[in-house]
């Protein structure tokens, strides 16, 4: 056993530098093995992280108190601190205790650098805190994390309570780990969700597209340019609308159509090219009484709205008057300052139409 290590000759951050007295190539590897840092009755503890033939460098990891030890410093250590490898009895403060049976804690496995020391944790306090299992590929994280999982469950004298684990498996590592569970304990639950829609042993995962937000709808709509972002910002809030189906939310479909219909018999295009715009808006959005076969009262004589848009041969449309008035009587002035409110629930093909409804209004039927 190794006495006092050396002087400290650099105090850097959390990081000290030892001048060591001593042969390293006369012992085993040092590396990772704590430290305690004494000046009196203040106990820092270290772990070595570089070893040279005449210098350690120890990372600082925490302070030793009565029968316990505390991730963190208040203080560095003094350089007039002497320097030893932790014994026993510390060691077992650091990482557990070695011999323990009880239900309160969880066999985790062998240290690699203490002689095979059995390391055990306190479930409670493990799950409390933050964990990470760090390796390269192929080193055995994800056999490590089930392996815990696993010991909780199946090793512990009494069934966790109120605890809720979930794994996000992406590459599906992690169900023949866990679909055995209930079998050791007919209280234990298991469910795999997937969305796969074509996995039989799982539930498909189903997004719960109401609780979504702008930024969740960007990223899933793939959208890519700051000109997209205030149609969705528009979808989201008439969306409202468009998943019910009472006399307010026609009306201001109605009222939504009507515009752009206006709209497009308003610009300078061929009266072709104007019939075509409309009836493709017809075609994305329509309701029950503004459509392309809703009837259309004229003076002594009634027909189809579609009719309305027969051109003649000067390439004008002899009805558009009575297609105006039409039109007209579907637009609502006060309606142009409504703003809908927060949307509850929804289906994606209320969210398709609510798009569709805001590309016309926004005029972007045909704009890629």
């Amino acid at each position: 056993m190794i006495g006092n290590l050396g002087t400290i000759i650099d105090i850097n951050g959390n990081n000290i530098t030892v001048k060591i007295d001593f042969d390293v190539a006369k012992y085993g590897s040092l590396m990772n093995v704590h430290v305690v840092f004494e000046d009196g009755i203040k106990k820092v503890v270290g772990e070595i992280i570089k070893v040279t033939t005449n210098e350690l460098t120890i990372g600082i990891i925490g302070e030793m108190g009565e029968n316990i030890f505390v991730p963190g410093i208040t203080a560095k250590p003094s350089f007039a601190s002497t320097i030893r490898v932790v014994n026993k009895d510390e060691l077992s403060l650091i990482l557990g205790p070695a011999d323990v049976s009880d239900a309160d804690h969880l066999y985790l496995g062998k240290s690699s650098i203490y002689n095979g020391y059995t390391i055990n944790v306190g479930v409670n306090s493990f799950f409390s805190n933050h964990f990470a299992i760090l390796g390269n590929t192929g080193s055995g994280k994800s056999c490590t994390f089930a392996r815990i999982i696993q010991n909780v469950f199946t090793t512990s004298k009494y069934l966790p309570v109120n605890a809720s684990i979930f794994v996000f498996d992406a590459y599906g590592e992690y169900k023949t780990a866990f679909s055995f569970l209930h079998e050791f304990n007919s209280k234990l639950n298991y469910k795999s969700y997937t969305t796969n829609i074509n996995n039989p042993d799982s539930d498909v995962l189903r997004i719960p597209l109401w609780l979504l937000d702008v930024d969740d709808m960007t990223l899933l709509l793939s959208a890519t340019t700051h000109s997209q972002i205030p149609i969705i910002e528009r979808m989201l809030k008439v969306v409202s609308i468009f998943s019910k189906d009472d006399e307010f939310a026609t009306t201001y479909k109605n009222h939504l159509i009507a515009k752009a219909i206006m709209t497009i018999l308003y610009t300078n295009q061929t009266a072709s090219s104007k019939r075509n715009d409309v009836f493709a808006i017809i075609a994305s959005c329509s309701t029950s009484s503004f459509n392309l076969e809703a009837p259309v009262q004229g003076l002594g004589y009634t027909r189809k709205f579609r009719d309305c848009f027969m051109i003649d041969t000067h390439g004008n449309f002899p009805e558009s008057n009575l297609m105006t008035e039409y039109i007209t009587s579907f637009i609502k002035d006060e309606l142009d300052e409504y703003e809908p409110g927060a949307p509850g629930f929804y289906t994606l093909k209320d969210l398709e139409k609510a798009l569709d409804f805001t590309l016309i209004s926004e005029g972007f039927l045909r704009n890629e």
